[in-house]
């Protein structure tokens, strides 16, 4: 028990880099960038605070090029989960590849948000959020957080039509470090990753 507690201590409390690391690549998802890490834990964190807000989700799964998974509430309603994707519930309609298309880019590659989160209210109402993981090995939490915040200001303007109706917050932004508290009533929302079962509190109330 003292093992396992220092280990998610290392892992989720202290953020301590060589325990991730160590921890990814021993189930083999081997990677040496250290972005990619701070997604992944991110990713597991999102799934694990989903878990605390009342959804059960299936296990990830590789589906059409694209990792995702997919659960629901206690009360019946559905959630998805996307990572390192665009799914449908970001509109075929980006401004940012259009205006690239427009001056002669060919095949232009589209803006992708870390992850992607998509639910029903208690009311029957869609809602999406996009998240945005950054990492700042010189600035901090502050300077990655101005990062996350710059991304999901694009995304906004790039999926605009389907961010219109994606609800607030519409994105979250996942600092690298401690003790940033999201502000929930926001179009955006920044916090650090030991503040990202605060930040879904809205996935389970609207």
């Amino acid at each position: 028990m003292l093992a396992a507690y220092g280990k998610l201590n290392a892992l989720v409390e202290r953020l301590d880099r060589a325990e991730v690391r160590r921890a990814i690549e021993e189930v083999g998802l081997v990677t040496a960038q250290e972005h990619i890490l701070f997604e992944l834990l991110t990713l597991f964190r999102v799934m694990a605070s989903l878990g605390v807000h009342g959804w059960e989700l299936q296990p990830l799964r590789l589906f059409r090029g694209a990792v995702e998974t997919h659960g629901t509430s206690r009360d019946g309603r559905r959630i998805d989960l996307w990572y390192q994707s665009k799914p449908s519930v970001l509109a075929d309609v980006s401004n940012y590849r259009e205006v690239l298309a427009r001056h002669g880019f060919q095949r232009p590659q589209d803006l992708r948000p870390d992850l992607v989160l998509h639910w029903q209210t208690p009311t029957g109402s869609p809602r999406t959020l996009v998240i945005e993981c950054k990492l700042s090995t010189s600035g901090g939490v502050k300077e990655a957080a101005r990062s996350a915040l710059f991304d999901l200001l694009a995304y906004r303007q790039a999926f605009a039509s389907s961010m219109a109706g994606a609800g607030v917050p519409y994105g979250l932004g996942v600092a690298w470090g401690g003790g940033l508290t999201p502000q929930l009533n926001q179009d955006v929302m920044l916090c650090t990753p030991d503040k990202i079962e605060e930040a879904l509190l809205t996935t389970a109330s609207g």
